[in-house]
């Protein structure tokens, strides 16, 4: 069977979420299954909103007989302080009763994979 998981980071970036999809992915693969990771170049989780921290250089590879695909993530402009700003736009436009196709629209600006 031919399985994508999607994450938002992963191996050998560090963390609970990216231990455990390496461990099923890892366990799927050697039942034999093709087993595809999508995630992001974050290496650090805080990279999704401060593009100074680390990020991972290899867009491809394999972990054992998982692959691996990396997008980069495109930060919004104004760094940690931009990302922040959105963020607080987002809730006050909740808390203000928004159109709901505003809301989606304002949550997918950042970060942004393509």
């Amino acid at each position: 069977m031919r399985i994508l998981h999607i994450t938002p980071r992963y191996y050998p970036a560090q963390g609970g979420a990216e231990h455990y999809w390496r461990e099923i992915s890892n366990r799927l693969a050697a039942r034999g299954h093709d087993v595809t990771i999508l995630t992001s170049d974050a290496g650090h989780f805080e990279y999704f909103w401060d593009s100074a921290q680390a990020r991972l250089a290899e867009p491809a590879g394999w972990d054992g007989a998982v692959t691996i695909h990396r997008l980069p993530l495109r930060h919004w402009p104004g760094g940690q302080w931009g990302y922040r700003a959105w963020r607080r736009l987002l809730w006050l436009a909740d808390r203000a009763g928004a159109p709901l196709s505003l809301l989606n629209w304002l949550a997918r600006q950042t970060p942004r994979l393509p």
